[in-house]
């Protein structure tokens, strides 16, 4: 068996979340361990049903990453990060200075002679 993720509870039932492989997740019917489907996270979210309807699959690998028993790890966006040359790199400008009026002005009581 793999990696026991944890549970979801859905619909009345609970199912184990169990990592098979980076971004493959198997998922089985507690009631009576009948695996139930697997889900891919990588590069988006697949789900391949065994017996049930694919959006209950969904709905159970949204949940289960919802409830942050997975994570999208490993997930590349669909454009490239700018690429930036040393000599072109901008350094963020401090801000300017501005002259501060005092905020309160404190005054020793003086002492009684």
């Amino acid at each position: 068996m793999g990696d026991v993720k944890g549970m979801i509870q859905f619909g009345g039932a609970t199912y184990r979340i169990v990592k098979v492989d980076r971004g493959t997740y198997d998922v089985i019917r507690i009631l009576d361990e009948a695996r139930i489907g697997r889900f891919e996270t990588v590069p988006k979210l697949r789900v391949h049903p065994e017996g049930v309807a694919e959006k209950l699959l969904s709905e159970i690998a949204v949940t289960a990453l919802k409830q942050a028993k997975i994570s999208w790890q490993n997930m590349q966006s669909q454009r490239p990060p700018p690429k930036s040359s040393p000599s072109s790199a901008k350094v963020p400008a401090a801000r300017p200075s501005r002259p501060r009026a005092p905020s309160s002005v404190r005054l020793r009581a003086a002492k009684p002679t």
